[in-house]
Order: C-alpha cells, then structure tokens, then sequence
C-alpha cells in the first residue's frame, strides 16, 4: 500500500480491496456507513454490510428490510455516500453514487438464493426494523421483505493518512468518461 504512488495503482487497489471485502468476513472493509438524506430533508448515517463488488460497473451491493427507514429514504433521494475506513492502514474511501432498490428479477434472485438460514432469519421478523419490543418470525414472508440495494458509484474520494504525509485523490465519472487526480488532503 505504500507504494501508492499512481492514480491507476489506486484505483486498482481500492476496487481490489472492496472485492475482496465483499467476500472476506474478517475484512475492516465489509461493514461501511451509509450515509442518506431522510425524506424530510434529514441526514442519516447507517452501517450495512458489503455483499458484491462489480468493478466494471462500478456497483457496490449491500442487503437490507424493504420495511427498514433507508428505503423511503433512498426512494426519495437515491443519492448516497458509502464510507469505508481501514484503521490499520489508515486508509479511507468515500465513494458516492446512485442507489437503485431490488425487490425482484433475476439480479434480486440471485443474491437472495445465496442467503443461509440464518441470514434468511433476519429478513423473517412480522414486525419491521425499529419496533418496540421482540418480533415473531415467519421465514415465510422473508422473501417479501428481502431488498438489494446496488449503489451506481460515480465518484470516489481516497485519502491515505501517514506520518510521512497525507495522500488524497479524487475520481469522477461523467458518461464514458474518467477524470482523476491528487488533491490536497
């Protein structure tokens, strides 16, 4: 990582290390913040999972409750900022973009056939995310509640905080178009 010195080595690192962290439980990169604007105009900060990287289309994916608050949100405004920190590396990313909700069709398949009985537990609750009290599960309705979220990325922030100097680049993209460059962290 040190050895960063190249807008295109970036590039390839960020993309490699979030792909990475999409599939590596123990990555300080699968869990990251999302941040939205409320329906009414209010700024929220959540944390949600990594689940797929699609470097070639510039695509994060992360599940959530189609009842949870963040989907009126991103209903309403589908701007977002995903936050990522790497403490030991003292690396950050900040990628925003357009979030687009999956409640069916094929892509909306695919991710849901991959989850574990566990995992389908989360998505079985009667009740939705942020009611009082302990829900009744029926795995039954799991499907009916299920979201995936794809994030369009369309710019990305990297900063890299060191004794020996802060490095910071920006990356932009604008139809088929890439601008990139260091800016002053």
């Amino acid at each position: 990582m040190s050895d960063i010195n190249s807008l295109k080595a970036i590039m390839t690192e960020v993309w490699a290390t979030l792909g990475r962290a999409a599939v590596d439980k123990q990555s300080p990169l699968r869990w990251f913040t999302l941040a939205t604007v409320s329906p009414d105009g209010q700024p929220e900060a959540r944390t949600v999972v990594l689940r797929g990287v699609d470097r070639g289309l510039r695509r994060l994916t992360f599940y959530t409750d189609r009842r949870a608050a963040k989907v009126p949100a991103l209903t309403a405004n589908p701007t977002v900022s995903c936050h990522f920190f790497d403490a030991k590396r003292m690396v950050q990313y900040r990628l925003d973009g357009q979030a687009e909700i999956l409640t069916e069709g094929t892509r909306w398949n695919e991710h849901f056939q991959r989850l574990s009985e566990a995992a389908i537990e989360d998505y079985a609750a009667l009740l939705p995310p942020g009611s009082i009290g302990s829900s009744k599960r029926d795995t039954a309705l799991a499907a009916n509640h299920f979201t995936v979220i794809d994030v369009a990325v369309d710019s990305l922030d990297w900063l890299r905080l060191s004794r020996d100097g802060h490095l910071r680049a920006r990356f932009d993209w604008q139809e088929s178009k890439t601008f990139a460059e260091f800016i002053v962290p």
